[in-house]
């Protein structure tokens, strides 16, 4: 009897078990990236609605996002350079860690969707609050503070990596294309 107690689970109930284990796996990453889509889309369509009502804009949305003018005030104001300064070796390796492409367009996108979803990856807890807390003095979305966020990290990202940052205005065009050819 202790033989038998001692070798479970058998060897097929083992390989079932690991099975499932595996495949439990890839629905908890298939449901992380459901939520990382549908929290982006919310903020993204919070933020639309706010900028129409706001009319202030920290960042140029035209591909490539760009930072305006207001936005380089914004940038001092806050110390976000600083901000990604001290957080950038996290930064590095978390998107090293996650990214699964090396295209700008997908980089670009991966670094949008993932700094509304886990700020708190990119950035430091009592530096969310300090945005935060402007946000809500100033009565907008926090988005427009992380697309602010995300165009830094973005252009330093590219930048030690060696990647032109034209490459997404050439897939962007050739979207367009497309998009006025079957749209």
């Amino acid at each position: 009897m202790y033989f038998k107690l001692k070798s479970r689970p058998c060897d097929e109930h083992g390989k079932r078990l690991d099975d499932f284990q595996g495949k439990a796996s890839q629905i908890n990453e298939s449901l992380v990236e459901v939520r990382t889509s549908i929290g982006y889309i919310k903020d993204r369509v919070d933020n639309i609605l706010d900028n129409k009502a706001s009319g202030i804009i920290y960042s140029k949305r035209n591909s490539p996002l760009k930072i305006t003018p207001k936005g380089d005030k914004l940038v001092e104001r806050l110390g976000m350079n600083n901000m990604i300064d001290s957080n950038w070796d996290r930064i590095t390796n978390y998107l090293k860690g996650k990214l699964e492409s090396n295209n700008p367009y997908d980089i670009e996108k991966f670094i949008t969707e993932h700094i509304v979803v886990y700020p708190l990856e990119f950035i430091k807890e009592e530096e969310l609050d300090k945005i935060k807390r402007v946000a809500y003095y100033e009565g907008l979305p926090l988005m427009e503070y992380l697309t602010v966020l995300v165009i830094i990290i973005r252009e330093r990202y590219f930048k030690e990596n060696n990647i032109d940052i034209d490459e997404i205005n050439e897939n962007e065009l050739k979207n367009q294309k497309v998009e006025e050819c079957y749209g």
